[in-house]
């Protein structure tokens, strides 16, 4: 797969990573969780929504999905099976991660927001999903502005010493305005992650999930599934 650029932040995404720290401070003012972390996290899971040459777009959306691999319990990736029939990763057998900020569908069932006002809570989206970010790094009544805190809670997207080193030195140079700053590690080395059980590797570009409306909690509710055959009729009883 092709290796993350150092191209900088699209305006969109910093708008969007800038609305999510905003916004969760609305929402939980003592966790104090940094645009600049939810940055570095969008760089990592996904080159700020340019993974596999996706671009997006002035409403948050990208012009193509990004999903990873399926977590079908292959060696080093875990097994996670369907838990959306589908309705955001594509995938009616195994979940995938989703979007620019990469979570699994159930975790967005936990954390799901809408960041951009259309009424729709959509990982794809990078004004929800930064949003999402910040709810889940916030979880548990902590305040980010503790360093160690902060690196526990960047640990919870990954448990490795190496991602939490890559994303608040990425977070640091965002900070001081160096938004041309690379990772200084290929992400393809740093491992599974708690949130998000797929290694960084072998994304793959998926056509877009099946048609749905949303549901009471403006959650997607995917399409049901289509029924299967009629079961055969019983047997006539013995003479």
């Amino acid at each position: 797969t092709a290796g993350l650029g150092g191209t900088g932040i699209p305006e969109v995404a910093l708008e969007a990573y800038e609305d999510g720290a905003d916004l969760t401070a609305i929402e939980d003012p003592g966790c104090g969780v940094p645009w600049s972390v939810l940055a570095a996290i969008g760089r990592v899971e996904s080159d700020h929504g340019r993974f596999g040459g996706a671009m997006l777009r002035a409403d948050g959306y990208g012009t193509k999905p990004i999903r990873g691999v399926a977590l079908d319990g292959r060696p080093g990736i875990a097994l996670v099976r369907d838990t959306d029939r589908g309705g955001l990763d594509g995938d009616t057998l195994y979940d995938r991660a989703v979007g620019p900020m990469q979570f699994i569908p159930s975790t967005w069932g936990d954390v799901g927001v809408d960041g951009n006002g259309d009424e729709r809570r959509d990982p794809n989206n990078i004004f929800d999903a930064a949003w999402g970010a910040g709810v889940y790094l916030c979880a548990g009544d902590a305040d980010l502005t503790e360093p160690g805190e902060l690196a526990r809670a960047v640990r919870r997207y990954n448990d490795t010493d190496e991602y939490v080193r890559v994303v608040l030195g990425l977070a640091e140079a965002y900070e001081a305005g160096d938004f041309e700053a690379a990772p200084g590690t290929d992400p393809d080395t740093l491992g599974e992650t708690g949130m998000d059980p797929g290694v960084y590797r072998d994304f793959e570009d998926v056509d877009p999930a099946p048609g749905g409306g949303v549901d009471d909690n403006g959650l997607f509710d995917p399409a049901p599934a289509p029924a299967g055959p009629a079961p055969a009729p019983a047997p006539p009883p013995p003479p």
